[in-house]
């Protein structure tokens, strides 16, 4: 059964300008009673701004498309019939090398009497506008210089990982991290300079925990880590292994004008909120930095 200039209009109008990102567009028209009177593997003419049909379509996606269409329709058969509402759904397929996802957007159609009597299923692979949506999502949250978790990501995690740990009553800590004399290195060497210190510490920060441990530069030469299930004597060793990393550095690169150099401090308790617990991280911090300038 072909479709009608009705159909083929709302094809153009409805499909088009998400179409346009991508390959292929699967259409099938279905009836009242869920049987699929028409089908069609659509592309894209962008110089043409219109649809037309794709006789190089992939069967085998085609086959899942309409296996995705099927399951839709017995979820908003009401909503689609009687409700006249447009219902969309979208289906994640793992498979290597890259995850499919599809999106299945269905319209109900009115015949001359305004009774709806068919729908229109549009189904396209929308992995490149979830791949951006991902990367849009990591930027929000991850500070530009040094790849790190922001600010706002540090703070939303530590809630979080307080009532995890209160919840399961397991151990939590927190680690705060100062990067000693970057004002001076910024003004005299160059924020150049500077800058690639605070990248090196991000790096030998984060090569210094496991993975499940959130570090996240905090403020301008300030980083912090949340380490859960982790109590005070495991705080302290990493705290002893990210300053053996920080020697290893500098012995690596005697000689040259810069030199790296840490004020640490830290704080594990699960009965403290997360603003007394970073506090009590931070005065430890700095308690450790008027040591550093005392001995200079």
């Amino acid at each position: 059964m072909r479709m009608d200039r009705q159909e083929k209009e709302l094809l153009s109008e409805v499909g088009l300008s998400d179409a346009l990102r991508h390959s292929d567009l699967f259409v099938y028209l279905i009836d009242r009673n869920l049987q699929a009177l028409a089908s069609g593997v659509y592309q894209a003419q962008l110089n043409q701004g219109r649809m037309v049909k794709d006789r190089l379509g992939d069967a085998h996606l085609e086959k899942v498309c309409l296996s995705l269409v099927e399951e839709g329709l017995k979820k908003c058969h009401k909503r689609l019939f009687d409700a006249c509402q447009t219902y969309k759904i979208e289906h994640l397929i793992k498979r290597k090398p890259h995850n499919l996802y599809l999106e299945a957007t269905f319209v109900p159609l009115k015949n001359r009497e305004g009774k709806i009597n068919k729908v229109v299923a549009f189904v396209q692979d929308i992995g490149e506008r979830k791949n951006l949506e991902k990367e849009l999502r990591r930027l929000a949250l991850t500070d530009f210089l040094t790849n790190l978790y922001n600010r706002q990501y540090f703070d939303q995690k530590l809630e979080e990982e307080l009532q995890r740990a209160r919840r399961y009553q397991t151990d939590l800590s927190v680690i705060m991290i100062d990067l000693n004399n970057l004002k001076h290195v910024n003004d005299h060497l160059g924020h150049e300079r500077g800058d690639y210190l605070l990248k090196t510490t991000a790096r030998i920060v984060k090569d210094s925990v496991r993975d499940v441990d959130i570090v996240s530069r905090y403020g301008g030469d300030e980083m912090a880590i949340i380490l859960p299930e982790t109590d005070g004597k495991q705080v302290e060793a990493v705290v002893t292994r990210i300053r053996k990393a920080v020697k290893e550095w500098n012995q690596k690169n005697q000689g040259a004008e810069l030199s790296l150099s840490l004020s640490i401090g830290w704080a594990s308790n699960t009965k403290s909120n997360s603003v007394s617990l970073v506090a009590r991280a931070d005065k430890m911090m700095y308690e450790d930095k008027k040591k550093y300038y005392a001995g200079q």
